[in-house]
């Protein structure tokens, strides 16, 4: 069971996988409308409706001489009305909907809908309706509709139009056998309710770890701890300021190692952070899920595993090529936690069977990590690749297959300071294999050996001068004078360029090499 520290340790370690902000969210609204104009309009029915133009009454009345056996049943009388909706949808709303619609008392039915628009400021009569009816934007046609409640869909294209310029007006042939009345004020009344959303502002946003995020409204964005960069911004004109606190790097431990002799190329990864720093997760989210991957992929032993813990060097006599398994940890290169006491490496959250299967590895939500108590975090010196001596802890030791191989690092690093202050980074690295050379075998480039002072290269050849032999008589490169060098020399008399029994520099093998050699001879 994990005592009470591990456990608030591993919250700490999920923190860093961010639930990401939402993007902005609509804000909706609604507006009723009543009618600026209203009545029946009279189609020379032998009902003789009464013609009624102005909405000022509360109420207008349908006659009700509807029998279907008598007289006029197969005429309608004609209700219509007119909503002025200029200025009553804020500037900028997108209209998602809107509805017509009566309560009435009594219940009337209505059939043959028109809804058009028009500029004009016409009296509500016949013939105007009429000739708008052949003309309308949306038809509700052979479509009866009966009840005291009735509402009718108008498309939002519909009310767009409106509320450019124009009036919006809606004819029906109404009725019922004995009439009913229709309401034009009040809570009963025939309205128009329009509805509408519209996005609140958006813009960039800087997140604290640099990131930036677009079409995110101001209140997100402070939410998630970012800076908001005003309305419209975006990501691709904003400079989003970020706080390093590590830089990857890498350094080429060899080339070709499997005994296989299939080419390839092993390197060791690490977080660069200042000194006394320390690193604690490694980790993926949603934002930043690729972490590890190589043009031709990993080489992956079948005694190893994802992580420095699955690697047992008690295994190397057997397993030739275990040693260049490609693993991830903090600090540790194997279970036994070289060049620490102990490896506490763990794991939480990763799906390893594509990078076990020599594939990249990718983490859109999961981690590996050690505690905040443990010394393998801790950041130690090392010489990256391009020489320069930094503070870091290694991350991974990866061996690329193919030495055209070009490799990608990217991460979210969580650590801490010289001063225990916790802190995240987003870090990428992508690099290719660079010939060198190591003829002192001491795991740094001979080049950053003769850049940083360890080895000299008084001739400069750029060979460390440990690494050529310093006994001017010596003349076979075995290190000392003697017959033999004096057998090289004889056998070279009078060559001319460069060669190994050209002991004075001077390009001609002669009489001065060989008293060079007896100078020398059993000295050295």
């Amino acid at each position: 069971m994990r005592s009470m520290n591990d456990v608030l340790a591993m919250v700490t370690v999920f923190a860093i996988l961010l639930a990401w902000p939402s993007l902005a969210q609509a804000q909706s609204g609604s507006v009723t409308v009543y009618p600026v104009q209203s009545g029946l309009v009279d189609d020379a029915s032998c009902c003789n409706p009464y013609n009624y133009y102005n909405s000022s009454a509360s109420t207008f009345v349908l006659t009700g001489c509807f029998d279907s056996y008598y007289g006029c049943g197969h005429e309608r009388e004609r209700a219509a009305w007119r909503w002025d909706l200029e200025g009553q949808v804020p500037e900028g709303a997108e209209i998602t909907g809107a509805t017509i619609r009566w309560n009435q008392p009594y219940s009337c039915y209505a059939s043959y809908v028109d809804v058009w628009i028009d500029a004009n400021t016409q009296v509500l009569n016949s013939s105007y309706c009429s000739q708008m009816r052949s003309s309308s934007d949306q038809s509700y046609l052979n479509q009866t509709y009966s009840g005291s409640a009735v509402s009718w869909a108008v498309s939002p294209e519909v009310i767009e139009e409106a509320l450019s310029g124009g009036y919006l007006c809606m004819l029906t042939e109404n009725g019922t056998s004995s009439g009913c009345a229709i309401y034009n004020s009040g809570t009963l009344s025939t309205r128009v309710t329009i509805n509408y959303e519209f996005a609140e502002m958006t813009g960039a946003c800087c997140l604290a770890l640099g990131q930036c995020v677009d079409a995110m409204t101001e209140a997100s964005c402070q939410s998630a701890g970012g800076s908001w960069n005003g309305e419209d911004s975006t990501c691709a004109t904003v400079a989003c300021e970020k706080l390093a606190y590590v830089d990857i790097h890498h350094s080429i431990v060899g080339s070709s190692l499997l005994s296989t002799g299939e080419p390839c190329w092993t390197f060791d990864v690490y977080a660069a952070v200042s000194e006394g720093s320390r690193i604690e997760a490694i980790a993926g989210n949603s934002v930043q899920p690729k972490m590890i991957a190589s043009t031709h992929g990993f080489y992956q032993d079948a005694y190893g595993g994802p992580t420095s813990k699955e690697i047992n060097p008690a295994f190397y006599p057997f397993a030739a090529d275990l040693h260049l398994d490609s693993r991830v940890t903090i600090g540790a290169l194997d279970m036994t936690g070289d060049p620490f006491d102990e490896n506490n490496l763990g794991v939480v959250g990763i799906d390893w069977e594509v990078f076990e299967s020599g594939g990249d590895l990718s983490v859109g939500n999961g981690t590996w990590y050690v505690l905040a108590d443990q010394e393998q975090g801790v950041a130690q010196p090392f010489v990256s690749q391009d020489c320069s001596e930094q503070h870091g802890v290694r991350i991974a030791r990866l061996t690329a297959m193919g030495l055209d191989s070009t490799v990608m690092v990217e991460a979210l690093v969580q650590g801490r300071d010289e001063y225990g202050e916790p802190w995240q980074d987003l870090v990428d690295h992508t690099f290719a294999y660079e010939p060198s050379a190591d003829c002192n075998e001491n795991g740094i480039p001979d080049a950053c050996d003769i850049a940083n002072g360890p080895s000299q290269d008084q001739d400069g050849n750029g060979v460390p001068d440990e690494c050529e032999s310093t006994c001017e008589g010596d003349a076979d490169g075995d290190g000392d004078a003697d017959v033999d060098d004096a057998l090289a020399v004889i056998g070279g008399w009078g060559q001319t360029g460069e060669s190994d029994a050209d002991l004075n520099g001077d390009l001609v093998v002669d009489v001065e090499d060989l008293l060079q050699m007896l100078k020398w001879y059993g000295g050295c």
